[in-house]
């Protein structure tokens, strides 16, 4: 089975809120720590999704660039 980046990081996030509903039984300090969470996993996929986008426009770029000059 392969395993993308963003499962591996819903994954992991997962795992922190079930700890976290287990053991923190105050309500508040439960919300505000799911929240907290909840902004590492987006900010996460983010950093994921602009760094795979990164590197499809540079291998794009190069191999345009490379089959263009073959071709010449």
């Amino acid at each position: 089975m392969f395993i993308t980046p963003q499962s591996f990081i819903t994954s992991v996030q997962s795992a922190k809120r079930i700890f976290t509903n287990t053991f923190i039984t105050d309500q508040t300090f439960n919300k505000v720590a799911n929240d907290y969470i909840t902004a590492q996993e987006e900010f996460a996929n983010m950093l994921v999704n602009n760094t795979l986008e990164v590197a499809k426009y540079c291998t794009n770029g190069a191999a345009s660039q490379w089959f263009n000059a073959r071709g010449k």
